[in-house]
């Protein structure tokens, strides 16, 4: 029960546990990514794979397994796409592993090694791209990283070239070298070509448009937008800003998430944001939204976040309650567990409003009009986790602690049968 209280205290809300909370977050983050790494390591049929593609690239994951890399090393790495070649094969694990060292070089590691993709790819090093490739050469010491890619943009097999230096803690390439494409000296194409990013805090946070999603190796529709102009970066920068100022106790609790950002087509009237199981750390909003509108969607976003991973720590539905309950944000009827998810971001919703405003934020009513919505849809989707049978002990101990955030009282109910996809739709 303890265990229960002190997970739903850390990720519930940034309201309690806020000095435990990254420790929490860093030891069950590094314990995926570890799990993830075995899977490409270790798995017989994976790694013979990444082995026959490559040369020193599994050596070097091996090697972050054994000596185990920091946690906040592993912050902003694509788990994903190591997640997915070594249990659906949808990825390819020669470009799952190549993410990861590169990943890794972006962090200081040292190493040398080649690969074969199944398809023309670029790498990523934090917010630098190489050139999209076949295959690529990578020299990492420390202090610079060079990437040698060959590919259809460079032809007779003449390699297009990355190189960053570390200055300042962070990597640079050399001055000039700054692209939206490679320039052929002779020798080698030359250029380095850098994502936009925005200014989230003290980082700064890649943006991908649609083009550059299939860098992270989940396909799903998302209306992204082709072009990420210099407006869309300061629309988040504001969303950031208006954190801090109305609502400072999410900012950690967002920044300690936020790896990238996936900008979305919307307008101040339609909105929309989501995250992925598989894109952890990456995501998807609306932008042309109002500063709250924007701010909200991050808070929204990361609150499944924080689920996602207690989820790796507790079980908090088990799947035992077939029935859908009602849900009051989508209008339909919803599985429990995707009740505990809309209701989790709903409590974190209504605490940002409730901060926005009592540090003197105005708007023409928007808070004051959602906040007496979202109540009542909280306090009714409350109300069906806790009657639920489908809701673990450490689910219901989410539900409770974040009910006392709000000041809700909690409702007296047993635990019974949800309601049926017929009925679903005339309550509430």
């Amino acid at each position: 029960m303890m265990k229960d209280l002190f997970l739903a205290d850390c990720f519930g809300c940034p309201l309690e546990r806020p000095q435990q909370r990254p420790a929490l977050l860093q030891q069950l983050w590094q314990a995926r990514v570890h799990q993830a790494i075995r899977g490409i390591s270790q798995d017989e049929d994976v790694a013979r794979e990444v082995r026959a593609h490559s040369s020193g690239l599994l050596e070097l994951c091996d090697a972050a397994l054994r000596q185990g890399v920091a946690p906040t090393s592993l912050r902003g790495l694509h788990v994903g796409a190591l997640e997915q070649a070594s249990l659906t094969g949808a990825v390819d694990p020669a470009y799952a592993a190549a993410s990861l060292a590169a990943h890794l070089h972006g962090c200081g590691v040292a190493g040398c090694w080649s690969v074969r993709l199944r398809e023309e790819t670029p790498l990523r090093i934090g917010p630098w791209l190489s050139a999209a490739g076949r295959e690529h050469e990578v020299l990492a010491t420390g202090d610079t990283i060079e990437v040698l890619s060959y590919g259809r943009a460079a032809p007779f097999a003449v390699p297009s070239c990355l190189r960053l230096e570390r200055r300042a803690g962070a990597w640079a390439a050399p001055d000039g070298a700054v692209q939206t494409g490679a320039v052929h000296t002779g020798a080698v194409h030359t250029g380095a070509v850098r994502l936009p990013t925005a200014r989230l805090w003290d980082s700064d946070v890649p943006l991908f448009s649609r083009a550059q999603l299939r860098m992270l190796q989940v396909h799903e529709e998302l209306d992204a937008v082709p072009v990420v102009e210099a407006a869309v970066s300061e629309e988040f920068e504001q969303a950031a800003a208006f954190l801090t100022r109305y609502a400072p106790e999410y900012v950690d609790w967002s920044r300690d998430i936020v790896a990238g950002l996936i900008p979305l087509r919307g307008s101040r009237t339609q909105t929309q944001s989501s995250t992925h199981p598989l894109r952890f750390g990456f995501v998807a909003a609306s932008i042309h939204g109002r500063p709250l509108q924007m701010a909200e969607a991050l808070v929204h976003e990361t609150s499944h976040e924080y689920l996602h991973i207690a989820e790796l720590h507790a079980q908090l539905s088990d799947g035992s309650d077939p029935l859908l309950y009602y849900s009051p944000l989508r209008k339909v009827g919803r599985p429990i567990r995707s009740i505990l998810l809309a209701y989790h971001a709903v409590v974190n919703i209504l605490l940002l409003y409730r901060a926005s405003l009592a540090r003197g934020y105005q708007d023409d009513g928007y808070c004051a009009h959602y906040l007496e919505h979202y109540l009542q849809a909280a306090s009714g989707m409350a109300r069906d986790l806790l009657s639920s049978p489908g809701i673990t002990s450490a689910g219901r101990s989410f539900v409770q602690s974040t009910c006392g955030k709000l000041g809700l009282a909690l409702p007296a109910c047993d635990v019974r049968p949800g309601r049926t996809e017929e009925s679903v739709a005339h309550v509430g």
